[in-house]
C-alpha cells in the first residue's frame, strides 16, 4: 500500500454527489466533450456551449486542469441539489485572464459560488449572501461554502479559514444550484470568464467542520497548496487528542501518512487504535505496521483478518494462501480467519483451495477442496463461524 492522496475517495466523508477532477475531462472533437463525475451519481458535465475548454496536462502540482477561454460553458443537465436541500461545495480554481465573470454558476438558476466580477469568496443564491472581495492575485485557492436553507445558515471558507458565516433568509428569490455550469452563466457569452478549474466537489448535506478541514488539508497535500501541507495535517491531527476516536476516517488518513510518507511508526501505532478495525485497508496497514516493527505474528494475523473483510479480493486470497503455504500454517490461518468472521459477505475461495494440501508433522492430508464443497452451504448462508469450525473438526492431524 502507498500514500496516494490523489486517489482519496471523498464519498467516505459524506453523500458525494459531484467530484470533478482534471484528468477526467475528455475531448472527442471540437464540439464534443465530457467531464466525468467520479461520484456514484454520475452527474457528468457533457453539454457544451461556445468553444470547447482545453485540458492542460501539466497544471497545478503537475496535475491536469481545465482551461476556459471566456467564451465557453459546460453544464450538467441533471439537477444536482434540489431547491430546499443542504449542500457543501468545494473548489480549486482561479481566474487566468482579463475576462473575469462567473466561474462556477448555473445554466438554469441565478446562482454562483466562488468568483464574480473579479471577486473571490462570493456566494449568490437568488440574492447576495456575500459579494466576496476583490483580489488581483490569481493563485490557486481552496474555497468552500456550506448552505443550509432549512436552518437558514451558511458559511464561507478560503484556504482553511472561515471568513464569513451567518443567516440565509429564504424567500421566493432563493435559488439552489440547479443545472451547474462552469465558465459562464446561462450562456457562454453571459458573465463568462477566462479561468482554470482543477477540482470541484459537492456533497448533499452540510459536512461537519472537522471533516471539511480534513478535506481541505487532503486537497492541500494533493495539489501542494500552502506550506508543508503534510506536516500541517499531522499537527492538526495532534490537536484532536482522544477525541480523534470520533473520527476514524481522519485517523485512517493520518495513519497512511505516518506509515508511507513520514515513516513515524510510533505515531502510527497510536493512531491504529482510533481506526475502524473492520476496514480492509486498516487491517492491511496494520499488517504492514507490525511487519515494519518486526512482529511477524501480528502482521500475519492482520493479513488473515483482512481476508474476511474483503473475501472476493483475488490478490488478497492469493497472498494469504501463498504466505500460509510457505509458513506451513494453514491451521492457524483458519483460527485467525474466525476472529472476524461476523462480516456478512459471500466468500469465493473455490479456485484458491483447489489442490491445496495440508501438511502437518511431515504427513500430507486431503485437499481442503473437498471440505469446502461439503460445507459451502454454510458460507452461502453467512454462517462463517460454523464453516471454519467444521473445517477444523474435519482436518486430520
Amino acid at each position: 500500500m502507498n500514500f496516494e492522496p490523489w486517489d482519496y475517495d471523498y464519498s467516505a466523508v459524506g453523500d458525494l454527489v459531484l467530484d470533478l477532477r482534471g484528468d477526467n475531462f475528455k475531448i472527442f472533437d471540437k464540439d464534443k466533450m465530457i467531464w466525468r463525475d467520479r461520484s456514484e451519481y454520475k452527474n457528468h458535465l457533457e453539454y457544451l456551449e461556445g468553444s470547447c475548454p482545453k485540458i492542460i496536462s501539466n497544471g497545478i502540482n503537475k496535475t491536469p486542469i481545465v482551461r476556459f477561454n471566456g467564451n465557453s460553458m459546460i453544464s450538467c443537465l441533471n439537477k444536482i441539489i434540489e431547491e430546499g436541500d443542504q449542500y457543501t461545495i468545494i473548489s480549486i480554481a482561479r481566474y487566468s485572464g482579463k475576462k473575469r465573470g462567473r466561474v462556477i454558476s448555473s445554466r438554469t438558476n441565478n446562482w454562483l459560488f466562488g468568483f464574480h466580477e473579479g471577486s473571490k469568496n462570493s456566494l449568490f443564491t437568488g440574492s447576495w449572501i456575500y459579494k466576496g472581495n476583490q483580489d488581483i492575485n490569481d493563485d490557486w485557492r481552496i474555497q468552500v461554502a456550506t448552505v443550509n436553507p432549512k436552518e437558514g445558515e451558511y458559511s464561507i471558507r478560503n484556504q482553511g479559514i472561515e471568513i464569513k458565516k451567518g443567516e440565509i433568509v429564504t424567500s421566493e428569490k432563493y435559488s439552489s444550484i440547479g443545472e451547474i455550469s462552469l465558465g459562464a452563466w446561462r450562456h457562454p457569452d453571459e458573465q463568462g470568464s477566462e479561468c482554470e478549474i482543477s477540482r470541484l466537489i459537492i456533497f448533499k448535506g452540510v459536512i461537519q467542520e472537522e471533516k471539511i478541514e480534513h478535506i481541505e488539508k487532503i486537497l492541500a497535500i494533493t495539489y501542494s497548496i500552502g506550506e508543508d501541507p503534510v506536516n500541517n495535517y499531522l499537527k492538526w491531527l495532534d490537536e484532536f487528542g482522544e477525541s480523534i476516536n470520533s473520527y476514524p476516517e481522519i485517523a485512517k488518513f493520518g495513519l497512511k501518512i505516518c506509515l508511507y510518507d513520514v515513516i513515524d511508526l510510533d505515531k502510527a501505532l497510536k493512531l491504529i487504535d482510533f481506526c475502524n478495525l473492520y476496514d480492509f485497508d486498516i487491517q492491511m496497514m496494520k499488517s504492514d505496521l507490525m511487519s515494519f516493527k518486526g512482529d511477524e505474528i501480528e502482521a500475519m494475523k492482520s493479513l488473515h483478518i483482512s481476508y474476511l473483510l474483503e473475501p472476493n479480493n483475488t490478490l488478497v486470497i492469493e497472498n494469504l494462501l501463498n504466505k500460509s503455504k510457505s509458513d506451513n500454517d494453514i491451521i492457524n490461518m483458519i483460527h485467525l480467519l474466525m476472529v472476524d468472521s461476523e462480516k456478512k459477505q459471500d466468500i469465493d475461495v473455490h479456485n484458491h483451495l483447489k489442490n491445496y494440501n495440508i501438511t502437518k508433522r511431515e504427513k500430507s492430508n486431503d485437499s481442503l477442496l473437498g471440505i469446502y464443497y461439503e460445507n459451502e452451504f454454510l458460507l452461502l448462508s453467512g454462517k462463517y463461524h460454523l464453516f471454519f469450525d467444521k473445517i477444523l473438526s474435519l482436518i486430520h492431524i
